[in-house]
């Protein structure tokens, strides 16, 4: 499993390594989450699941 710092760095990642699912943070910094879930599904079918929850949460 490979993880990125923000969302560029991930869409370099989805490309390069095309996994088979994808778990974006839609609070990446640099590329928002929800830009990079929109970015690979102009691209692909690439299963994803979005987990969020309340910003105040650790």
């Amino acid at each position: 499993m490979d993880t990125a710092d923000d969302g560029r760095e991930a869409l370099r990642l989805l490309f390069a390594q095309r996994p088979d699912l994808m778990v974006p943070d839609p609070r990446t910094p640099e590329l928002a989450g929800w830009r990079v879930m929109a970015r690979a599904s102009d691209m692909s079918d690439l299963p994803v699941l979005v987990v969020s929850g309340p910003a105040d949460v650790e």
